[in-house]
């Protein structure tokens, strides 16, 4: 859902559908299924698998997780991606926020709206930075050009944050 009115930008109807497009090409056990999307009354919207929680709600609930327990839900987000990269995407955005659970625990990748397909023209413009400062790897914070080894970065500072309770170079928000 993305809100009243969401639709009458173009940019963000651009950025929308392109998420739609990438989640659903992926259809892989360990990213979220798409079903639908569509529009109502001007506002864009999105069906997708029903998941619980986030791993960054389930962190915040029970604070930091164990070893083993940040191992799989990292296994299951790798896996998840390993599947984005076979298809020459790059997610751009991988933090806690962005692994659903679903209700056996299962980790699945979400919110592939920044994904960055090879040989595509990036929607959010030329030379400008996009994803989450905090678990961004160097070269992506510097607007350079990113690949595959920008999300092992970002898969790394999710390990840490899911492990100690605090993202990497200081507190979330």
């Amino acid at each position: 859902w993305l809100g009243l009115h969401s639709g009458r930008s173009d940019y963000v109807r651009t950025q929308f559908m392109l998420e739609a497009r990438n989640m659903a090409r992926l259809n892989h056990a360990n990213t979220v299924s798409i079903f639908d999307v569509g529009e109502f009354e001007g506002a864009l919207y999105l069906v997708m698998e029903r998941c619980e929680k986030t791993a960054s709600q389930r962190l915040e609930r029970d604070g930091p997780m164990s070893y083993r327990d940040c191992l799989i839900i990292l296994r299951d987000a790798c896996r998840g991606l390993h599947a984005a990269h076979q298809r020459g995407m790059i997610h751009r955005d991988i933090k806690p926020d962005n692994i659903l659970l679903d209700a056996d625990g299962v980790g699945k990748l979400s919110d592939f709206g920044l994904a960055l397909a090879a040989n595509t023209v990036d929607v959010s413009g030329i030379n400008q930075i996009v994803g989450t400062p905090h678990y961004m790897s160097p070269e992506q914070a510097r607007a350079q050009t990113v690949d595959h080894r920008s999300d092992l970065y970002a898969l790394g500072s999710t390990f840490y944050h899911l492990l100690v309770g605090t993202a990497p170079f200081g507190q979330y928000e």
